[in-house]
């Protein structure tokens, strides 16, 4: 609830950066090659950060509620996010620009979970109303 981001080194338990994010922190993900975290807020920001030593790179808002749920996956266009929130809906946007490229609608209840397939272009996600949603 601080708004405070603290990355520990887990082999020693040693505090290796810590940041103020300035808002409540929901949801951490970091991207494939580790080079840069995305924090989602409650608010309905999303930031993403250099991972070196929490430099902010871009900030989005593909939500107007709290974002609680968040990922990078690798796309032919390049690397995106995909985030879940409270109002129901999955945002896909471009990680780089931050630009907004689809917002998929189907949950009638808070999306609390998104997960990308590894090798296929397909996106799962999971909301409070029971459902899973396979995205293709």
């Amino acid at each position: 609830k601080d708004g405070v981001c603290r990355m520990w080194d887990v082999r020693t338990g040693q505090g290796v950066c810590h940041a103020s994010l300035g808002s409540e922190i929901l949801s951490l993900s970091f991207n494939r090659g580790s080079s840069h975290i995305a924090a989602g807020f409650v608010d309905g920001w999303c930031r993403v950060y250099d991972a070196s030593g929490l430099g902010e790179a871009t900030s989005l808002r593909p939500h107007d509620t709290e974002v609680r749920s968040l990922c990078f996956a690798q796309e032919q266009s390049g690397e995106v996010l995909f985030t879940g929130s409270f109002d129901g809906s999955v945002a896909v946007s471009d990680a780089e620009s931050g630009d907004l490229l689809q917002r998929m609608e189907g949950h009638s209840d808070r999306v609390v979970q998104a997960a990308p397939h590894p090798e296929r272009p397909w996106l799962l996600s999971c909301s409070v109303d029971k459902t899973l949603r396979l995205w293709m």
